[in-house]
């Protein structure tokens, strides 16, 4: 299994759009791995987990070949993680010879999402079939098998409104598990972890190395926090000292530079993550 980080930050990106902050300044500045894209993932050339406002730039930056896509697993229908309206692309006129069908993962919000803004993505012109897709709801435990990837979801503690999901994907005996946008994870997920083997973890780091906010545990998570996440799996058996586990989905709101992040981090059994890192398991 390989996996490629195609974004590492939060929902405005780093640099923020419109901010002037000394991170956005600072990020411009040096470039590299402090410039992060939205939050996505690519399994092997053929799953995204999440799909969002900056695929096209992904796409263009990471080489990925979207004839090769069979799916699209979703964590949540949050704009920054969810962007219907490149789905619309695959439609007759705007792509040509789309062969196959796109299946699409995820809760009920991020299919009722999708829904109701087809009409405005497409101006009426073309129903939701047209694209060539189609969409799977996820359950909360249940195991769904996505081609010969099996897709475990969690619940996440994020979004009171909606059924949040983190995921555990496993595929040819190897484990994922990617819990972006998350606090401290509920009970019912916990419990479903027991008795569970890791081989790569991601955890939030919406808060970075913050005094403050990098010890969030509600709704995200920072840094800190993340130490605890990774150490109570080491102590249900879940990792091992030598699974990597890497912080990701980074704010700039927690003015924290890839460099500063790993200084504090990196001691405490957690990588940074960044855009184009692959990983191969």
């Amino acid at each position: 299994m390989k996996i490629t980080v195609l974004g590492s930050a939060a929902a405005e990106g780093i640099p923020s759009l419109w901010c002037n902050c000394e991170t956005c300044r600072q990020a411009k500045l040096l470039g590299g791995k402090d410039i992060r894209r939205r939050t996505s993932y690519l399994i092997d050339d053929d799953t995204l987990v999440d799909l969002g406002p900056d695929f096209l730039w992904q796409v263009t930056a990471f080489n990925i070949d979207t004839v090769k896509l069979k799916q699209v697993v979703y964590t949540h229908s949050h704009f920054d993680h969810e962007s219907p309206m490149e789905l619309r692309w695959r439609c007759e006129g705007f792509a040509d010879k789309v062969q196959g069908t796109l299946q699409l993962y995820g809760n009920e919000q991020v299919h009722d999402f999708l829904m109701s803004l087809w009409n405005y993505c497409t101006h009426g012109h073309a129903n939701f079939p047209d694209n060539k897709c189609n969409f799977n709801v996820l359950e909360f435990g249940v195991p769904c098998l996505a081609d010969n990837l099996q897709i475990l979801p969690l619940k996440a503690d994020h979004d009171t409104a909606e059924k949040c999901m983190l995921h555990l994907l496993t595929r040819n005996g190897k484990t994922v598990f990617i819990s972006h946008d998350t606090g401290i994870y509920p009970d019912e997920t916990w419990k479903l972890l027991e008795g569970k083997h890791i081989d790569l973890a991601f955890f939030d780091c919406t808060g970075g190395v913050d005094p403050v906010f990098g010890r969030n545990e509600h709704h995200h998570s920072g840094g800190y926090t993340d130490a605890k996440l990774r150490q109570r799996l080491l102590e249900m058996g879940c990792l091992t000292e030598k699974t990597p586990c890497y912080v990701n989905h980074f704010s700039h709101n927690a003015h924290s530079l890839h460099r500063q992040m790993e200084e504090v981090l990196n001691p405490l059994g957690l990588q940074v993550a960044y855009d184009g890192l692959t990983i191969e398991l």
